[in-house]
């Protein structure tokens, strides 16, 4: 089963590496391994991160993490996969 992501945390490593070229060929090869796919969040669904990010304000949660967060609650997944190491030590 490949790995969930979500739109706001590719746009985020996308604009992490946007000045490297080769790294950008790097993200996009990887994703074309399918071994992360890129879940829908529908705008329905978008109270429930917000919640989430209000919540964990004292964090502070972004976006992005947020909608981690939220994907494994929907999805049932008791792990998250991140880079992002200090906003994940709670």
């Amino acid at each position: 089963m490949p790995a969930l992501t979500s739109e706001a945390v590719l746009n985020e490593r996308c604009h992490m590496v946007k000045r490297s070229r080769t790294e950008m060929e790097t993200v996009g090869k990887f994703l074309a391994t399918r071994a992360v796919v890129l879940a829908t969040i529908d705008h329905l669904e978008l109270h429930q991160i917000h919640a989430l990010m209000s919540r964990y304000r004292d964090g502070p949660m972004d976006f992005a993490n947020a909608t981690l967060v939220y994907l494994a609650e929907r999805e049932s997944l008791s792990v998250v996969f991140t880079t992002d190491r200090a906003d994940f030590e709670t």
